[in-house]
């Protein structure tokens, strides 16, 4: 069946109408690898450009995916799709229950310029919000399929924002670092990251780092013996889950506000809990039991490869398309 749909996206010709920001890097570069995509400009969704929207159409179909953060969907380009493709599509929001939207694996923003500059077109170099794009997506990493690096030593990297108005999240992510920084067995790097007014936002100073670069980010978090995730703002999928999982990471994770195509099962590829007040045994219990972890690792990855690669994503969203007639 793969083989089949990667045949089919081989012959499909998709017209990108609008020109996305970085969110979607991902995205275009997995049709781009399973499919033949050209851009055209399209007055209808001029006010889409450099959002976290990516609109296209196969044959007289319109394709949305949705990159932003949860609020509710955009009524004008659900009306105008055959399928709403969402990566937040909160399980709690009437919103995001409707028939024509989809939900999405775990992705990140990738390199892409290549193809950006080739899609869109040197005129729109003019642009100054073109440029500033071109200059966040060189700050990404670009995308590769990493081999699953098993770690030995107890060393554990993670870095966040200080969000505003994400206090429970905040709170989350503090006591994790606490918890890895004050452990006697664990080598701890990472933080908070300082906002630009130098509010600390009630995170204590001792928790408060320099941001990381993005590439050296995902160099350091390929390194930790375990990812910690939780739901990011208003409760969105962090995209450093789909970093985890492409690096076979055992994985500890807060339960997810959004809903997946295929679940993330808990003790075979992810390791859920509830409270703060796990973290500590879930560290012991990785730090004397490694050929578990490892094995969860292994699973986590088994599971980016069949869902979660560019690839394996563009054949996603074909397959679905092509079970409605399209």
């Amino acid at each position: 069946m793969l083989g089949r749909i990667q045949f089919i996206l081989a012959r499909t010709n998709i017209t990108i109408l609008n020109i996305p920001n970085y969110f979607c890097s991902y995205y275009l570069y997995g049709l781009n690898k399973m499919a033949k995509i050209k851009y055209v400009f399209s007055p209808r969704y001029q006010e889409y450009n450099f959002t976290p929207f990516l609109i296209f159409s196969i044959g007289n179909q319109i394709v949305v995916i949705d990159n932003d953060d949860p609020r509710i969907v955009d009524t004008q380009l659900y009306e105008a799709c055959t399928f709403y493709f969402c990566s937040n599509k909160l399980i709690a929001k009437t919103s995001y229950q409707q028939i024509k939207v989809r939900p999405l694996y775990p992705h990140y923003p990738i390199n892409i310029i290549p193809l950006y500059l080739r899609l869109f077109n040197l005129k729109t170099l003019i642009s100054s919000r073109f440029t500033k794009e071109l200059y966040i997506l060189s700050r990404r990493p670009r995308y590769k399929n990493k081999k699953v690096r098993h770690t030995y030593d107890n060393y554990v990297f993670f870095s966040c924002s200080n969000w505003k108005n994400e206090q429970e999240a905040n709170a989350i992510r503090a006591a994790f670092i606490e918890t890895c920084k004050s452990h006697p067995a664990i080598k701890f790097e990472g933080g908070f990251t300082s906002r630009k007014n130098n509010n600390l936002n009630g995170i204590d100073t001792s928790l408060i780092v320099n941001k990381y670069h993005p590439k050296k980010f995902s160099k350091l978090i390929r390194q930790s013996m375990i990812g910690f995730n939780n739901p990011a703002v208003k409760g969105a999928m962090s995209w450093r889950l789909a970093e985890y999982l492409n690096n076979g990471t055992f994985i500890l994770s807060y339960p997810f506000k959004i809903e997946l195509p295929t679940a993330l099962v808990h003790k075979e590829h992810i390791y859920y809990i509830k409270n703060t007040s796990c973290i500590k045994a879930v560290l012991n219990a990785v730090i004397d039991n490694r050929s578990h972890a490892r094995q969860v690792g292994t699973n986590a990855k088994d599971y980016f490869e069949r869902y979660c690669t560019p690839e394996a994503q563009a054949n996603y969203i074909l397959k679905t398309l092509s079970t409605a007639g399209i």
